[in-house]
């Protein structure tokens, strides 16, 4: 899979032994590549003195990035921080270096966590529903973090951010157009249409008037089920690089592979389905497939993923046109 990414790259043994002692004063004694990766590229590293850790190391070719992906370990370092202030199960971070003097590239070192990702939790385990329930509790707490204003975690956190919602999703989707005319995503007239839609349902979308800690990105994949104990307990949520302060819908728009009664016994409240409710989490799944086809066009060269991607984009902005505003 890691092939096919144009921000992949392994690191020299020159280049993981002088992180290594840069960043924690210490050497690998085993360290190996862990897979599935397309953005990062991670490893796993026994070390001498710092006992077992996670070294991610960030993109190259970095021209290709949208414009939020340059702070993502920025983002995923003060969503841990967070994480730690309101008990939420998280990666503990025991190092970042965003300045690329050391090497050309982001990089981020947390402690590993003995552990498999839900999603190659056995389907017949006698413990998913439990550990659903406890998923869904760590989410109710994620959610439960609440911020002044609507944005990205780094520029909130930095006094800046929308005061309504509507306001930052337009500034998405208006930072996201030159990389979609750069792509050939759409056509000049399909831009326009789009941004005119969620312009058009400002009204619908300012009724969310609480920013939330959303991760957007709570896939198997990034949930963590400890494994050396008795029996698998939930671990962590990982991978919060994308993360911002919104509406919580916005985590269940396009992942929902969650959403079960033991899920909604941990997390404490249903997930609304009114028309309001899916109308908005209708137009967040818009946003978040313009961010997908990006990038599988342009980063992950997987052209048919991006035209899926479009193709119910533009679905979706002929089922908002169709329909009478509420």
């Amino acid at each position: 899979m890691n092939i096919e990414s144009s921000l992949y790259r392994e690191l020299t043994q020159d280049e993981l032994a002088c992180i290594l002692s840069s960043a924690l004063q210490t050497a690998a004694i085993e360290s190996r590549l862990l897979s599935g990766g397309l953005f990062n590229t991670t490893y796993f590293v026994k070390t001498a003195t710092k006992g077992d850790i996670v070294l991610r190391v960030g993109p190259v070719n970095r021209h290709l990035l949208l414009s939020y992906e340059h702070r993502l370990m920025e983002i995923e370092a003060q969503v841990y921080d967070i994480c730690a202030s309101y008990g939420i199960p998280a990666s503990e971070l025991l190092a970042i270096d965003t300045s690329k003097r050391l090497i050309d590239r982001d990089f981020m070192i947390v402690r590993y966590i003995p552990s498999c990702t839900f999603a190659q939790l056995p389907e017949e385990s006698a413990h998913r529903s439990r550990l659903l329930g406890e998923f869904g509790a760590a989410v109710a707490r994620m959610h439960a973090v609440t911020a002044p204003r609507f944005g990205r975690i780094d520029t909130v956190t930095a006094g800046g951010g929308y005061a309504r919602w509507s306001e930052f999703l337009l500034a998405e989707i208006d930072d996201w157009l030159p990389s979609a005319r750069r792509a050939a995503l759409m056509s000049e007239d399909e831009l326009h249409r789009l941004r005119r839609i969620y312009a058009d349902h400002a009204p619908l979308l300012d009724e969310i008037t609480v920013p939330r800690l959303v991760h957007t990105d709570l896939g198997p994949g990034n949930v963590l089920i400890r494994t050396d104990g008795e029996r698998p307990v939930f671990a962590a949520i990982i991978d919060p690089d994308r993360a911002f302060f919104g509406d919580p819908m916005f985590e269940f728009c396009q992942i929902t592979w969650m959403l079960t009664d033991d899920f909604h016994r941990g997390y404490g409240m249903p997930i609304p389905f009114d028309e309001k409710s899916f109308r908005r989490r209708r137009l967040y799944r818009a946003l978040r497939l313009c961010w997908d086809a990006y990038v599988w066009e342009m980063e992950y060269h997987k052209h048919e993923y991006m035209l899926s991607s479009m193709a119910i984009v533009r679905q979706i902005m002929d089922e908002c046109e169709r329909a009478p505003l509420i």
